[in-house]
Formats: C-alpha cells, structure tokens, sequence
C-alpha cells in the first residue's frame, strides 16, 4: 500500500470515528479532504451525505449519494440513503404546498405555521 492509499484510510477511519461520535463538523472536512484525495471514494461520498441529511439539507444529500451510486451502481447504503433523502424532499415539498394554502386562506395563520416549524426545526 502507497502513502497515497495509507493517507486516505488514516483520514477516512478518523473521519468515521468522528462521525460516531457525533462530531459532524470534523467528519465532515475529513471526508471532504479524503475526496480532495480521492473524488470517487464512495464511503467518504455516502457519508458526506449522511451529514447532509441528518442536517435536513437533502438536495445536497442526494447529490453525495447519486454521486456513490454512479461510481458503483450496487452500492445499497448510498442507495437506501438517497431513498430515504427524496422521501424527506417529497415531504418537506408537500409541507410547504400546505403552508402555501394557508397563506392565501389567512395570512397569519399562515405565519403561525411557519413559527411552529421554525420552533420544532422541521426543516430550517
């Protein structure tokens, strides 16, 4: 195994470990720096993801797992990810379209909802 490869694994188990233990930040610039190192790392790519979409940010979520899909099209955890990622896009859509219906029924109970979801940090 070259440095290359020795660097990557060091940077990719720190990067997981961190991930673990909760640390979204740290893993997030290791497994950004694993895919400076090497751009079709499909663990780095599914869990970058999984940062994305734990931090309800799915369109960017999806993108990290079409990403690991295409460079190995049987990958099942990037796959099942991004399943999970567009379900959570279909929902927040169909949030926003009821949201939408509320503001032109009552503009401020439209407002009221819009607080409600910014308290419970459903998807800002």
């Amino acid at each position: 195994m070259n440095n290359k490869n020795l660097d990557i694994t060091t940077i990719l188990e720190n990067a997981v470990l961190n991930h673990k233990k909760k640390k979204e930040l740290i893993a997030k610039d290791l497994y950004e720096k694993v895919l400076e190192l090497d751009p079709k790392n499909i663990v780095a790519l599914n869990n970058l993801g999984t940062i994305y979409l734990f931090s309800k940010k799915f369109e960017k979520a999806t993108e990290y797992f079409k990403k690991a899909i295409q460079i190995r099209s049987d990958y099942l955890d990037a796959k099942k990810n991004l399943q999970i990622a567009n379900e959570k896009i279909k929902e927040k859509n169909r949030i926003i379209d009821l949201w939408k219906q509320c503001v032109s029924i009552s503009p401020e109970k439209g407002l009221l909802v819009l607080d409600e979801f910014k308290t419970k940090n459903f998807f800002f």
